[in-house]
């Protein structure tokens, strides 16, 4: 996949190939949604999740375009993380509603603890509580601090269900972005050696010796890379909202043809 090696897509091109599928999505799959008869009003939760990757998508695109290719990698990754829990979320979806809803209610009661602990908000908790039993299963699910998924299940859980939806072929690839690509995103999300030694490092000085060295600017050579992950993502995410709406493939495969020929990942037969 050379498009993330060092002779990869130029940043115009990365930029001209998210501008195409958000063009698709704008101009396919929203006026699809609001359709009368839209099947997607029964997978209320699953929808919420694939609607909000757009706007990522084009808070990325800004970035990158500005030269904030370190941010974008940053983005990338609740961006996967959409895409994973709206595969999930697909294939459960009597389980997603009543995990949503049971995390909605323990968030609320744990907002409402921090009401009763800080009363300079001027705050009024209400007065319903959740019982002990909810509590004690919501802590287990969802973390103490409601700090782990929504879903209740492990990051590896979830990339398995996307996984099972993908052809033999494509699974390869999906293991790539996984290794490869989320994990360079992650990398980038906290400070750490990774992306730090970036920005410091010890340089010889021209009169013997060493001197550190400051980076203080953005990292613009990141941002091709960075998008090209970001479209990857939007692709399988665009794929989901054409299966919820029941639309066909056809315009969206075209849509995602030109990006891989700009990205220059196409299939030798393409």
């Amino acid at each position: 996949m050379n498009a993330y090696g060092p002779d990869g897509p130029s940043l115009e091109n990365a930029s001209n190939a998210i501008h195409v599928l958000l063009n698709h999505y704008h101009g396919e799959v929203v006026p699809a949604f609001g359709h009368p008869d839209q099947p997607a009003e029964k997978q209320v939760v699953q929808v919420a999740l694939l609607v909000r990757s757009a706007p990522l998508v084009e808070a990325a695109l800004t970035l990158a375009e500005a030269g904030f290719g370190r941010e974008t990698m940053m983005l990338n990754r609740p961006l996967f993380e959409l895409m994973l829990d709206a595969a999930w979320a697909g294939k459960n979806a009597t389980l997603a509603d009543e995990r949503f809803v049971a995390h909605a209610r323990y968030t609320q009661h744990l907002q409402r603890e921090v009401a009763d602990r800080y009363p300079e908000l001027g705050i009024t908790p209400g007065k319903d509580r959740l019982k002990r039993d909810e509590i004690k299963a919501s802590s287990k699910l969802f973390g103490a601090h409601a700090s782990r998924s929504w879903t209740g299940t492990r990051t590896m859980e979830r990339i398995k269900a996307f996984k099972d939806r993908l052809d033999p072929g494509q699974e390869r690839e999906f293991r790539f972005v996984v290794d490869v690509l989320h994990n360079w995103n992650n990398g980038e999300l906290h400070p750490s050696s990774w992306s730090l030694a970036r920005a410091l490092r010890r340089v010889p000085a021209p009169k013997g010796g060493h001197v550190v060295q400051f980076r203080v600017g953005p990292e613009p050579e990141f941002a091709a890379f960075a998008l090209g992950c970001t479209w990857w993502v939007f692709v399988q995410l665009l794929d989901l909202m054409h299966e919820v709406a029941n639309i066909p493939t056809n315009s969206l495969q075209a849509a995602a043809d030109v990006g891989a020929e700009l990205l220059g990942i196409a299939s030798p037969d393409e």
